[in-house]
C-alpha cells in the first residue's frame, strides 16, 4: 500500500494530510488564542464514504482548570 503524508504549517495550525490508494486523513492542530487549548480536527475519507468522518477532540493544558 502506497502512503504519502505532507505536512506543513498553515496560517497558525500544522496540518499532516495523508493520501493512499482508497483514501485519505487529515489532521489539523490548532492552539486557542489564550493558548489553553489544543485542537485536533480528524477528517477521514474514503471509497464509497457518502460524507467524510469529521472528529474534533478538545486538549486542555495542563493545570489550565486550576
Amino acid at each position: 500500500m502506497k502512503l504519502e503524508t505532507v505536512a506543513e504549517l498553515k496560517g497558525s495550525a500544522i496540518v499532516i494530510e495523508e493520501k493512499m490508494e482508497r483514501g485519505k486523513i487529515d489532521r489539523k492542530f490548532e492552539l486557542s488564542p489564550d493558548g489553553a487549548t489544543m485542537i485536533m480536527t480528524l477528517t477521514v475519507k474514503f471509497g464509497r464514504m457518502k460524507e467524510p468522518v469529521v472528529i474534533r477532540t478538545v486538549y486542555e493544558k495542563a493545570g489550565a482548570a486550576d
